[in-house]
C-alpha cells in the first residue's frame, strides 16, 4: 500500500491529519512525501465533493425505488415501508416535526374555465378498412 492509499485509510477512519502524517512518517515517509499524501487524500475529498445534485437525487430515488419493489416482492414490508418513507422525505413530502404535508387543492381560475371551448364529439376509431374497431 502506497503512502496516499495508507492516508486514505486512515483519513476514511477518522484519524486527524496531524495523526496521519505521523503514521506515515513513522512507516518511513519523508515528510515532503506524508504532506503530498496528506494533499492527495484532500484532493481526493474535494473531487468527491464536487457533485450533480440532479444526478444524485435520480440515484437515491432510482435507489429507494428499487429496495421498495425487492421489499414487496418478497414480501418484507418492514423494509418497503421504510424505503417509502424515506423516499418521501427525500421528495420533501413531509413538513415541520416530519409530518406529511397536506396535498393543497388545485387553484382555478373561473373565468379562464369559462372560455375553454366545449369538447367536441369523441372521434371514432377507424382502421385501415374504414370500418370502425380497426377492421379486424
Amino acid at each position: 500500500m502506497n503512502h496516499t492509499e495508507t492516508a486514505l485509510q486512515l483519513a476514511t477512519a477518522g484519524a486527524t491529519l496531524a495523526d496521519i502524517q505521523k503514521k506515515l512518517t513513522t512507516d518511513g515517509a519523508s515528510k515532503a512525501d506524508a504532506l503530498a499524501a496528506l494533499d492527495n487524500v484532500l484532493t481526493y475529498y474535494k473531487t468527491l465533493a464536487n457533485f450533480n445534485p440532479e444526478v444524485e437525487m435520480g440515484r437515491a430515488y432510482s435507489r429507494l425505488n428499487l429496495i421498495f419493489l425487492n421489499g414487496v416482492k418478497v414480501q418484507d414490508f418492514k423494509t418497503a415501508i421504510a424505503a417509502q418513507k424515506e423516499l418521501n422525505r427525500l421528495l420533501g413530502l413531509y413538513g415541520k416535526n416530519n409530518q406529511p404535508t397536506p396535498a393543497q387543492p388545485p387553484t382555478y381560475d373561473i373565468d379562464e374555465l369559462l372560455s375553454l371551448p366545449e369538447p367536441g364529439p369523441e372521434p371514432t376509431d377507424r382502421g385501415a378498412s374504414g370500418e370502425e374497431g380497426g377492421g379486424n
